[in-house]
């Protein structure tokens, strides 16, 4: 009688596991689906006059904004999606090794490079130049999308994501995620007023993170769904 209980405990327990990563799944798919659909159309509008305006516009204010000490503040905020970005990148990587957490190391490196090799795909891909209005930076790659944009939305969204993984407190996680979203949108704003991308790359590359972010998750449930599956059988 206990073992029949327990095989009808664990069966309801894997049903309701498998309801949740099928959930998951279908939420991730949606928004994988709608936030690549929303990275064409920007590709696809980005040589579009009306684009090309409002690029210019909001461009002309930015720059309005421009002085001596606001530039050096933003060149130090730029490099939170560039140098910084990759020497904590490394930290991160190391503190994972050191508390033997192999798997989430080499998945933390992994996203973060493949989002890198994604956004010089995308920028081979669409090859749009750099402004060249008033640049306060030199820059020789394509600007679309902005891979400061792209690759600090992934990092930050990982750290966020690892943050909740590892200590579950829902506390944390909002002051990180606080965190996060006021630094990747001060990157993305400092791309802009350095003059070395257009207020649709930054977009863009906002888009491209987020898409790439999701995916990963996507796969992450995916094979979650897959081990829940074989162990029912």
């Amino acid at each position: 009688m206990l073992t029949f209980l327990q095989q009808i405990s664990t069966f309801s327990l894997s049903s309701t596991r498998a309801f949740i990563a099928t959930g998951k799944i279908i939420l991730a798919v949606g928004l994988c689906v709608c936030s690549l659909l929303l990275f064409v159309y920007f590709a696809r509008e980005i040589a579009e006059t009306d684009f090309a305006q409002i690029d210019m516009k909001i461009s002309m204010l930015v720059f309005s904004l421009r002085t001596p000490s606001m530039t050096s503040f933003m060149e130090f905020v730029s490099s939170f999606g560039d140098n910084i970005c990759l020497a904590l990148a490394g930290l991160v990587s190391v503190i994972f090794l050191m508390k033997k957490h192999r798997i989430e190391a080499v998945l933390f490196c992994l996203v973060l490079l493949m989002g890198l090799i994604l956004n010089n795909t995308f920028k081979l891909l669409y090859q749009r130049p750099r402004p060249n209005i008033s640049p306060l930076v030199v820059e020789h790659s394509y600007s679309f999308p902005s891979g400061h944009a792209m690759n600090s939305f992934i990092f930050y969204a990982l750290l966020v994501y690892f943050s909740y993984h590892f200590f579950h407190k829902k506390s944390l996680t909002i002051l990180m995620s606080i965190v996060a979203v006021v630094l990747v949108g001060m990157i993305g704003f400092s791309r802009v007023y350095l003059g070395v991308h257009y207020f649709t790359d930054v977009v863009a590359g906002y888009i491209a993170g987020f898409w790439w972010f999701i995916t990963v998750l996507l796969i992450q449930h995916l094979l979650i769904f897959y081990k829940l599956y074989k162990s029912s059988e």
